[in-house]
């Protein structure tokens, strides 16, 4: 009955391949035994007969556009019909890149949606299952005329970022030669070029056969055009994500995936008849591996310092686990979260085409151990050209070298070195500082040369004689059989496992007879897997006790053990010179003491071994048992050692990803027991589920199982007005507006003191200069501007250090290419810091670089954005007092607003301040529900009076700011203001007096009086004022109001009389780094921001309140024309004194747009800034600046030669 079956099957499926148009081979098992692997080597085919195929494509899952708007037909093809995207998409050039050159899965979750121009329209299809770029081949047919260069086959990597997007296709370039490609874990890209042109006039059958350890060979009608077979390859790929068949206007049929290589007398078949290859071994063997290359490929060449394990001995190897990987204080989990993924550093451009657009730079990565524990083993993976790692105490900056790698192609490199205890490991990327490959201009950006790190192992090795160390833990026989596979591993063999390493055998507690030899050679490799658990259980270590022989004296094994629940994720992968085993089987005891991990219902423990000579393992030998140890433990005690291990590709991804996940576009379920893709998207929640089974209270994966759901948006709950409200309790009986103001922005300042903690020198923060640039100043705007002077000085070292780098110098963007909207991004939230920091010379005449380029796209060597300026431009228009508002602000009605903050702060729960922190997403988009950049419905306006500016062509609307005396324990409401009156709520939570100042940004010139009445209770006043005072109040002046603790009031101020106010008035200023004493003389630079000319400035030195001199400026010109007017004065023959101070118009004759800019302390040319990276780019001298973060990273002024 057996034979007849497989008869059967084998008849049905060599009909469909033939008839049918739905999917004959795809990535669903056999009803049956789930023991069997696939065999037949087709793993998908794809006919157009019918629309069945559809079912599986990611557009047509999402319901997002139809069939009709794609423009896809079906007209003949060659065997029945074919597809065609008949819609002509237009040409990808320098102004629409933004939005198509992107990885596949955000491109075309970008650009679905009806009229857009940009293509998109072709089947896209999981690739996960179905093809694997270490081995296997693609076969279709295709005619037609092609309208540009284009890829006729691309199947994409599951990895986020355009820099991450190839992994394997065949395309037509420029000169209509046909080539293809596959690019490996290296980050290199394999190209196979003929001379042999696309001919649009017949149909054309293409086959691409690739082979890891042999390269290419790319067949067209038959004949092979080109390869590099047995001259090339390469050893590890990142796994796939989309494939599609993008040539627009062509028709194409009969595409076949297949896990391994096609031979021409099958590529013939398949011409002729349509029939694919049959059923066959489940594994595939090469008729001549190279075994010198695949060593060269794989890193077994360089074994000198790998540890050596002989017969006489037992290696064990203990995990060190890291407390943290960063640069700096923005976090590596990259470097740990054991994919072949967004290796580190991260290349520029990695996500767009725009620099620094979420592309942080790594400059090292530092790796700091636990206190006690030993490292005396290293294990790395990626692109290792120029790789050193460095060991010292937690600042490292005199470091020891411990590691450097050899040069070669190795994938993986592994060493022992000195036994280091309680370090940090160092891995410097940075070379030099320069232009990135790919751009133009005279920027300074760390390069690190082709170094990308996928992975960092640290291993404590032990060696101890093999008679006298047992085995702990349960024993469990390792077999010849195959064991029985539930359909997720059933699924992931096929996914990550190509057909040359598919030998598949079971380590049980009861062996079964039968002896067998496997050749592990080639990297064939074995995968051990163990019984299937049926319960929690806590994973300890492991240990291997298998009989082992080798062809050479010395051979390198490769062991690896993958995550059980995700196994896309290798737990560990560490190599091993084996020395001794070449005469006769002998056995090899490892163990792997390994950072705990639970397993439960289904999962298996999933090792593998590999080498690149000869090396035969014997299985099943009553004389020389093979068996696997497992020490295992109660699942509480290893819970949190694995969560916090297994969550780590979580966060890696979610940083970046979390705007794209592709379930939420296709509304395709994900499900932990039947994945249909591994990795990349997928790790966002894939690692969560897997510790939910274990540990269901688990926070932080938690926070991504919800993130991940349908309910949620780019971290942010879709239907937020539906969301449950919390009610706060009230014991002092206050206003209820104030306790959800409070709550909500106790909330916010502990966001932004969370940020303020993990700023590096450089003054990122972890999102790329593109982003950095932005964060805080959408969403966070308004807490600068209630007294927090810390974060002002988080802004301005942003915006300040962002200098250093030179891509907005004098101006304007200076690199290149770059898209026009994104120029503007670099400096679109920076004139905000000209409102932070009134008054300041340096922030406002910053603004004037730009300013002064709106109109001159002559002038403006580069990236001219006519947008990009304006916003400098009306900020100081705003400053100069031509830009203010004219219209009322008006508040919403109070109860709107009480339910407004209300839900405000029921949405700014723990999960949302996590997205907000520790979750690091793009910098540019840390905006809490409520705080939104754009439009009236948030904080900002409430408190401060009026609408924030727009991203671009901003307005400043804000009718006042609070300096000094506020803070989140001061409730505050603006409920009205215009150019000659303010109405606000106050509320104080605290227990003593608040001296609230109050800075006024659109008052008109005038006498006021201020009161503060008790609050009626529904925002109205009651009775007499507790307080009142009268004043003159000129625009931008600051007064001060006393507010009793636990008093609900409302704020009045109102004017009596009005002044009149000159159009054009001088800004007379002086910064606190402008008036330097060197060898007995003083200099100062003093200048004029305003818009008015002044004339006969007196400048006044005084040591305390003695008056030592006077200088006077004859003449500053106004700055209307947005070019910065300053001078130097000086005064000689000065001892230097503590107390000496400049002043400008001390006998205050001059009107002023502001006055408090007009003195400061002199301080020495010897001054130790708290930040002298910084003071030194206020004083204008960015050689200094740079020595300095030199200094402070490098330990070393001289680190690196630039040109600044």
């Amino acid at each position: 009955m057996k034979i007849k079956r497989i008869f059967l099957i084998t008849a049905i499926l060599f009909l469909c391949s033939i008839f049918c148009a739905a999917p004959c081979f795809s990535q669903k098992p056999h009803e049956g035994n789930l023991r069997d692997l696939r065999k037949s080597p087709v793993s998908y085919h794809m006919s157009f007969d019918n629309r069945d195929f559809f079912e599986e494509d990611f557009i047509e899952q999402s319901g997002k556009k139809s069939l009709e708007e794609r423009k896809i037909d079906f007209p003949e093809g060659k065997f029945g019909k074919g597809i065609r995207m008949s819609f002509i998409p237009d040409p990808p050039d320098e102004t629409n890149m933004s939005g198509i050159d992107l990885d596949l899965i955000t491109a075309v979750l970008f650009n679905t949606h009806p009229g857009n121009t940009m293509g998109y329209n072709e089947p896209f299809i999981w690739g996960g299952g179905r093809i694997n770029a270490r081995l296997g081949a693609v076969a279709f047919w295709a005619k037609g005329k092609l309208p540009f260069a284009t890829p006729l086959f691309e199947q994409t990597t599951i990895s986020f970022g355009r820099k991450e997007r190839d992994l394997l296709g065949v395309f037509v370039d420029q000169d209509k030669k046909i080539s293809a490609y596959v690019k490996d874990a290296r980050y290199v890209r394999h190209e196979l070029l003929s001379d042999v042109q696309w001919d649009h006039t017949v149909w054309n059958h293409i086959v691409l056969n690739w082979d890891w350890a042999n390269a290419m060979e790319l067949w067209l009608n038959g004949k092979r055009i080109a390869s590099s077979w047995g001259k090339a390859g390469w050893f590890e790929t990142a796994l796939p994500g989309l494939f599609h068949l993008p040539a627009p206007g062509i028709v194409y049929d009969e595409l076949f995936l297949l896990d391994r290589p096609l031979a021409e007398s099958e590529i013939k078949r398949l011409m002729v008849n349509n029939q694919p290859p049959k059923e066959e071994t489940q594994v595939y063997t090469r008729k001549s591996p190279h075994t010198k290359n695949l060593a060269k490929y794989s890193g077994a060449d360089k074994s000198e310092h790998l540890p050596t394990v002989t017969p006489a001995l037992s290696a064990r190897f203990r995990e060190v686990w890291p407390t943290k990987v960063s640069d700096g204080k923005i976090p590596g989990w990259h470097l740990v979260d054991g994919r072949n993924e967004m290796a580190w550093p991260h290349e520029y451009a990695f996500f767009t085409i725009i620099p620094r657009d979420g592309d942080y730079h790594a400059q090292k990565a530092d790796i700091k151990i636990p206190a006690r524990s030993v490292v005396n083993y290293l294990s790395l993976t990626g692109n290792l050209t120029d790789v050193k790692v460095q060991s010292g105490i937690e600042d490292i900056k005199h470091a020891e070298e411990v590691l450097k790698v050899p040069q070669g192609e190795h994938f993986f490199y592994g060493s022992m070195i000195p036994a280091t205890e309680g370090a940090t490991f160092r891995i410097p990327f940075t070379e030099s500082f320069g232009t990135p490959p790919d751009f133009n201009g005279d920027i300074l950006l760390p390069l690190s040369g082709e170094k990308r790190i996928q992975e960092l192992g640290m291993y404590h090795v032990t060696f101890s004689p093999i008679e006298s160390t047992p085995f702990s833990g349960e024993k469990l026989v390792i077999h010849t059989r195959q064991p029985e596979l539930i359909q997720r591993t059933w699924f992931a063999v096929h996914s990550l496992v190509a057909r040359d390493e598919r030998r598949i055998i079971e380590a049980n507690a009861s062996g079964e007879k039968g002896k067998k030899i496997y050749d592990i050679g080639a990297f064939a490799r074995l995968n051990i897997f163990s019984k299937a658990y049926d319960q929690p259980t806590g994973i300890k270590e492991i240990s291997l006790s298998i009989p082992i022989k080798t062809a050479n004296k010395e051979e390198v094994l490769f062991l690896r053990m993958r995550d059980p629940g995700v196994p896309s994720r290798l737990w560990n992968q560490l190599a091993v010179k084996l020395s001794g085993y070449d005469r006769s089987f002998k056995m090899l005891h490892l163990t792997i003491d390994i950072q705990d991990l639970v397993v439960t219902v289904g999962d298996r423990l999933w090792l593998d071994i590999g080498t690149a000579g000869q090396t035969e393992v014997l299985i099943g030998d009553p004389g020389k048992e093979a068996d696997l140890f497992v020490s295992t433990a109660p699942a509480f005690e290893c819970m949190d050692e694995y969560a916090n291990k297994e969550i780590v590709p979580c966060q890696s991804q979610y940083s970046k990803q979390y705007e794209y996940m592709p379930w939420q576009f296709s509304g395709k379920q994900v499900s932990f027991d039947n994945p249909y893709c591994y990795g990349g998207s997928f790790d966002m929640i894939f690692p969560a589920l897997a510790i939910q089974r274990v540990k269901p209270d688990d926070f932080v994966a938690n926070f991504f199982i919800k993130m991940s759901s349908n309910d949620f948006k780019d971290g942010y709950l879709k239907k937020p007005e539906s969301a449950p409200l919390i009610s706060l309790p009230n014991p002092n009986h206050a206003p209820e507006w104030a306790v959800y103001w409070r709550d909500y922005n106790q909330k916010r300042w502990k966001i932004v003191k969370w940020w303020m903690k993990r700023q590096n020198a450089d003054g990122q923060i972890g999102g790329g200069w593109n982003d950095d640039t932005l964060f805080g100043n959408m969403g966070f705007e308004d807490i600068a501007l209630d007294g927090n002077n810390e974060f002002i000085g988080f802004l301005n070292v942003i915006q300040t250090k962002f200098e250093l780098t030179k891509l907005f110098k004098d101006g304007f963007c200076n690199i290149y290419p770059i898209d026009r909207m994104h120029t503007g991004d670099f400096i679109s939230e920076r004139y905000k810091t000209l409102i932070y920091n009134l008054g300041q010379a340096y922030a406002t005449e910053r603004e004037m670089e730009s300013a002064w380029r709106l109109g001159k796209p002559d002038k403006t060597p580069v990236n001219y954005y006519e947008n990009g300026f304006k916003s400098s431009v009306n900020v100081l228009n705003w400053y100069w007092g031509k830009d203010v508002p004219t219209e009322p602000y008006i508040s919403r009605p109070l109860p709107e607003l009480t339910l407004e903050l209300q839900r405000f702060s029921s949405l700014l729960d723990s999960n949302s301040f996590y997205r907000m922190t520790a979750a690091h997403v793009m910098t540019d988009d840390f905006v809490p529900y409520g705080s939104s950049w754009s439009g009236r419905n948030n904080i900002y306006t409430y408190m401060l009076g009026g609408e924030r500016g727009t991203r671009i062509d901003a307005h400043p609307r804000l009718a006042v700011s609070w300096p000094y005396g506020g803070g989140a324990d001061v409730a505050r409401l603006v409920m009205f203001a215009d150019d000659q009156s303010l109405q606000t709520l106050v509320y104080s939570f605290d227990d003593k007096l608040h001296k609230l100042g109050m800075r006024f940004h659109r008052i008109k010139d005038g006498r006021y009086s201020i009161k503060l009445y008790p609050d009626s209770g529904n925002g109205t006043p009651k009775g007499e004022p507790i307080w009142s005072t009268e004043k003159d109040i000129f625009r931008f002046d600051v007064a001060t109001v006393p507010i009793p603790p636990k008093t609900p009031l409302i704020l009045s101020v109102e004017q009596i009389k009005a002044y009149e106010r000159p159009a054009l008035l001088p800004d007379l200023a002086i910064d606190p780094w402008d008036a330097v004493w060197e060898d007995n003389s003083i200099t100062a630079e003093i200048h004029n921001l305003g818009n008015g000319r002044v004339e006969n400035v007196q400048v006044r030195l005084l040591d305390g309140e003695k008056i030592i001199g006077d200088k006077f400026v004859q003449v500053l010109e106004a700055a209307s024309d947005f070019v910065p007017k300053k001078t130097t004065i000086s005064f000689q023959n000065i001892p230097y004194s503590q107390n000496l101070k400049i002043v400008i118009d001390p006998l205050n004759k001059i009107r002023e747009i502001l006055k408090e800019n007009n003195q400061v302390k002199v301080l020495p040319s010897t001054y130790q800034s708290n930040d002298p990276i910084l003071w030194n780019l206020y004083q204008k001298r960015p050689s200094k600046a740079w020595a300095e973060f030199f200094k402070k990273i490098y330990g070393n002024e001289q680190a690196f030669s630039i040109q600044p």
